[in-house]
C-alpha cells in the first residue's frame, strides 16, 4: 500500500509538474507570437507588401483550381503554386523577403509570413514567407481557417489570436497573426509569425525525466524506512488477520452455517490490533445474525414480488378478450393527461360499441355473447395494431391512438368497417360471429382539449352518430 501510494503520489507529481512547466511554456510563447506578429506588421514597408500582395492576390483570382497546402508537396499543389513565380522575380519580394529573415533571426522564430484573408472562401493566402527550409510557403499557397480564426471575418482588425496546430506538413505550432494597417487605418493583410512546439515539448521532456529520477528515489528511500517499522509492529497481528479475513469470505463455515474464523483468534495485543480483533469477532457475530434476518426478508419480499406481480398482471389484462382492462386504461389516461398538460402530444381516442349485445345475450346465451365480444376484440387489435386496445366496459373498447395509427385514422375506420360488413356477408359465420359494433374517433386539439375526458365526449359522441346511423340503414 505504501508503495502504491508512494507510486501514485509520484505519478501525479510527475504529471502535474510536467503540464504545468507545458503550460507556462506555452503561454510564454503564445504572447511571443502575438508580439512578434504585432511588431512585423508595423515596421514592414507596406508599400512593398501592398505592391507584392496586389499581384499575387490578381493571379490568384484568374488562377484555378486551388490547391490547399494541405495537399502539400502534390503534383496539383506544385503546379498551382507555380503560377505565382512572378510575384518571386519582383524586386520588392527579395527586399521585403531579406528584411523579414532579419526579424525572423532578432525575434529567434521559427517563420515570419505575410498574407491575406480571402472573406469568401475563408482561407488565408500566402504572400511571403520568411522560412528558409524546405517547407517554405511560396505566394499563393493557401492555409484553411482554423474554427480561432473565425471572428475576423467580421472584424478584420481582430486579427488571428495566438493558437496551437499540429499538421504533417508543419509540425507542432503556436501561430499567431496580427493586422498590417495602413495611414487611413485600412487592413491590408496580416503579419503572422510561427514558432515550433518542438523545442519547448523537448525541454518539458528533459524536466520530466529528471524529476521522475528524483521521484523514484525518494520513494526507495521511503519504502524501505516504511518496511522496517511495519515489520516489527503490524505484520504478525495483521497477517493472522488477514488470514483468517481470507477464510471468512472464502465461504468457510460451521454445520449450522455461522461463521465462526474470527472468534477462533487468540490476539491479545492492548493496542489498535487488539481493537481491531475484537471489533472483527464482534462484526462476524453481527454480520450471522444480519444475514439471517436478510435470507428470511429476501424470501418474504420475493414471495410479495410474485404475488404482486400476478395480482397487477390480473388487474391491467382483461380475462375475456386479453387485451387491456379498464385499470390500464385510466392509468394510461392520468398519463396522457400529465402530457396534455405540459405539451402538445399527438394521440387520439377511438370509442367501439357492440350492437346488441343483450340481444345476443338473450337470444343465444351469454356464452355466445362472450364469442361476440371477443370476435370484436379480435377485428380492433388486428386492424389498429400499432395502438394499445382497452376493454372500459361490458361491450365498450376503447383505442389510444398512436404512431402510424394516429396518422392513418380515417383509412383505418373504413378498413375497420368494411370488415364489418364483409362478415354480414359471409355465410360461413355463425349469428354471434356476425355482430355489428360503431366506432368513432377523436383526435387530441390543444386549443379546444385540456384532459383526455373532453377528447373522450368528442369521440363518444361520434361513436353515437355512427350507431345511430347504422340503424336507419338497418344494420
Amino acid at each position: 500500500m505504501i508503495v502504491a501510494f508512494c507510486l501514485t503520489l509520484a505519478t501525479a507529481s510527475v504529471i502535474l509538474s510536467g503540464r504545468t512547466i507545458v503550460n507556462i511554456a506555452v503561454d510564454y510563447y503564445k504572447d511571443k507570437a502575438s508580439t512578434t506578429a504585432a511588431t512585423a506588421a508595423k515596421v514592414i514597408d507596406k508599400t512593398q507588401y501592398l505592391h507584392l500582395r496586389q499581384l499575387t492576390e490578381e493571379i490568384y483570382h484568374k488562377t484555378e483550381p486551388k490547391v490547399s497546402s494541405e495537399e502539400w508537396q502534390s503534383e496539383a499543389f506544385k503546379a498551382y503554386t507555380d503560377h505565382f513565380t512572378p510575384v518571386t522575380e519582383e524586386k520588392e519580394y527579395d527586399e521585403l523577403l531579406s528584411y523579414l529573415r532579419e526579424l525572423t533571426d532578432s525575434f529567434k522564430v521559427d517563420c515570419i509570413y505575410l498574407g491575406f484573408v480571402d472573406t469568401y472562401a475563408e482561407q488565408i493566402v500566402y504572400v511571403i514567407d520568411s522560412d528558409t527550409s524546405e517547407g517554405q510557403c511560396l505566394p499563393g499557397c493557401i492555409d484553411p481557417f482554423y474554427s480561432e480564426d473565425g471572428r475576423v471575418l467580421e472584424d478584420p482588425a481582430y486579427g488571428f489570436p495566438p493558437f496551437l496546430t499540429n499538421t504533417d506538413a508543419f509540425g507542432h505550432l503556436i501561430t499567431a497573426g496580427s493586422p498590417i494597417i495602413d495611414d487611413e487605418n485600412n487592413v491590408l493583410g496580416y503579419a503572422f509569425v510561427d514558432i515550433s512546439m518542438l523545442n519547448i515539448n523537448r525541454e518539458s521532456q528533459i524536466f520530466v525525466l529528471e524529476l521522475t529520477g528524483l521521484l523514484l528515489v525518494l520513494i526507495v528511500l521511503i519504502c524501505v524506512i516504511s518496511m522496517f517499522i511495519v515489520n516489527r509492529i503490524l505484520i504478525h497481528p495483521l497477517r493472522q488477520l488477514s488470514d483468517t479475513a481470507l477464510n471468512f469470505f472464502n465461504g468457510q463455515t460451521l454445520a449450522d452455517g455461522y461463521h465462526q474464523s474470527f472468534a477462533k483468534l487468540h490476539i491479545k495485543n492492548k493496542d489498535e490490533i487488539g481493537a481491531l480483533a475484537t471489533s472483527m469477532t464482534k462484526m462476524e457475530e453481527d454480520i450471522n445474525n444480519h444475514i439471517l434476518r436478510l435470507n428470511k426478508a429476501t424470501d418474504d419480499l420475493s414471495e410479495s414480488q410474485t404475488i404482486a406481480a400476478q395480482m397487477t398482471k390480473l388487474a391491467n389484462i382483461d380475462p375475456l378478450t386479453g387485451v387491456k382492462s379498464k385499470t390500464a386504461y385510466d392509468s394510461a389516461i392520468k398519463l396522457l393527461d400529465e402530457l396534455a398538460a405540459s405539451g402538445n402530444p399527438a394521440f387520439g381516442l377511438a370509442m367501439v360499441d357492440l350492437n346488441d349485445l343483450k340481444g345476443t345475450n338473450d337470444t343465444y346465451g351469454h356464452e355466445h355473447g362472450d364469442i361476440a365480444i371477443k370476435t370484436l376484440s379480435s377485428l380492433i387489435c388486428k386492424v389498429f395494431k400499432h395502438s394499445p386496445v382497452y376493454r372500459i366496459g361490458g361491450d365498450e373498447f376503447m383505442v389510444i391512438l398512436k404512431n402510424e395509427d394516429y396518422q392513418n385514422i380515417d383509412a383505418l375506420v373504413a378498413e375497420f368497417n368494411e370488415k364489418l360488413e364483409a362478415k354480414q356477408k359471409d355465410p360461413s359465420l355463425k349469428p354471434w360471429e356476425k355482430s355489428m359494433a360503431a366506432i368513432g374517433y377523436a383526435k387530441f386539439d390543444p386549443q379546444t382539449d385540456r384532459t383526455c375526458q373532453d377528447v373522450f365526449r368528442r369521440a363518444d359522441s361520434n361513436m353515437y352518430e355512427r350507431k345511430v346511423h347504422m340503424k336507419h340503414r338497418g344494420s
